[in-house]
């Protein structure tokens, strides 16, 4: 059937299905699309309607399919040849800039077009894009040397995070552009072991317990950056998170974290335990140091001996509640504490403590805001 109907159409000659490189007749629009991708003829008479394009000489037209190491020229033939004309819909023609191997600025505009040539790519990381357009957005990019790549037939095989980041917050940026990457080349990308902020705090062993350091300025970070601490929400993994280059230089400007993590880390370690770990419990040191409270240094070793020990606590006691709902969660594994809410409640236990007020138990309703150390 399918047969006899183009056999009807050829003889009319009404068929839309004709590549108008080599007059070749095909049944569907889709299988006259993959047959241009291919065509020689086709490609030549796209590039004859657009003289600017100034990568034709060198006549690789005629050794683009037995080509296999292809020259920059070739390559960026290549991706036109693959995307042609169609990956310029809606978009303004400046911004149509084919990626060509070197340096280049890449304008949103662009970013936003070299994304039409990821169609066989990973599926991107959501949570990374988004960190990426914080840091974009607020000025505190800075280029990796990682270089945003394409295979040889014009697939981005590298950068669609970083590209996705600047459409979405509206900036540019100049990136190394690499054409032509093989699949040999493409199976090591990104398989190294990835630098986190505690390895670049381990450099030169100046700083001890430096993966506390690092969790502890990450929850400090996002504790200090927002009107609302941690951007009001109720999970821990939900908080705000920052990259490298903005915890490195938070840490070297906020030293009393090293001292909050020491001081945890030699002395309190049993109520560090009871809070999911010496990182929080290193960034609640620090809010509570930062009060401002008369005596305040006292009033912390009460509070932490007290949590670390439990010995002389009676009920009443806001230490001796809070001591009670964290043993009970570890103990229990139908009863979850998110690590927001553990916070939440030392944090009031401690205000409780140093007003002199008796509490039999904590609680951190769903509609309350992130408590705040009482001044």
């Amino acid at each position: 059937m399918v047969r006899q109907e183009r056999r009807q159409e050829v003889r009319k000659g009404r068929t839309s299905h004709k590549c108008v490189g080599c007059d070749e007749i095909w049944v569907s629009a889709q299988a006259l699309n993959a047959h241009q991708r291919a065509c020689v003829g086709y490609a030549q008479k796209i590039l004859d309607q657009r003289p600017t394009a100034d990568y034709r000489k060198g006549g690789h037209l005629a050794t683009i399919r037995s080509t296999t190491r292809l020259s920059p020229a070739a390559k960026e033939l290549k991706i036109e040849m693959k995307r042609m004309l169609v990956a310029s819909s809606g978009l303004h023609p400046d911004d149509c800039i084919l990626p060509k191997q070197g340096r280049m600025y890449v304008t949103p505009g662009m970013a936003q077009f070299w994304l039409q040539f990821n169609g066989n790519n990973v599926e991107p990381s959501y949570a990374r894009v988004e960190e990426y357009t914080q840091e974009m957005a607020e000025g505190r990019w800075y280029d990796s040397r990682n270089p945003i790549c394409f295979r040889d037939n014009g697939d981005l095989c590298s950068g669609q995070h970083r590209l996705l980041g600047h459409v979405y917050s509206n900036t540019g940026f100049e990136y190394s552009i690499e054409l032509g990457v093989t699949e040999e080349e493409e199976s090591v990308i990104d398989i190294g072991r990835k630098r986190t902020v505690a390895n670049f705090l381990s450099r030169g062993g100046k700083i001890d317990n430096h993966r506390i350091v690092a969790q502890t300025a990450a929850i400090l970070w996002s504790h200090d950056e927002f009107p609302m601490p941690f951007n009001g929400v109720r999970t821990y993994r939900s908080r705000p998170v920052a990259v490298q280059g903005v915890i490195l230089p938070y840490v070297r400007s906020h030293p009393e974290i090293v001292d909050a993590v020491r001081v945890v880390h030699n002395e309190h370690k049993s109520a560090a335990r009871l809070l999911k770990g010496e990182g929080v419990a290193g960034a609640l040191w620090v809010m509570m140091a930062r009060s401002g409270q008369s005596n305040i240094e006292r009033k912390m070793m009460q509070f932490w001996g007290l949590l670390s020990s439990g010995e002389m606590l009676q009920v009443g006691s806001p230490i001796y509640a809070l001591r009670e709902q964290l043993i009970n969660a570890a103990s229990n594994s139908k009863i979850k504490l998110d690590t927001i809410e553990v916070m939440a409640k030392t944090i009031k236990a401690f205000n409780d403590f140093t007003a002199g007020r008796k509490r039999k138990s904590l609680i951190w309703r769903k509609d309350e805001d992130f408590p705040r150390i009482n001044r």
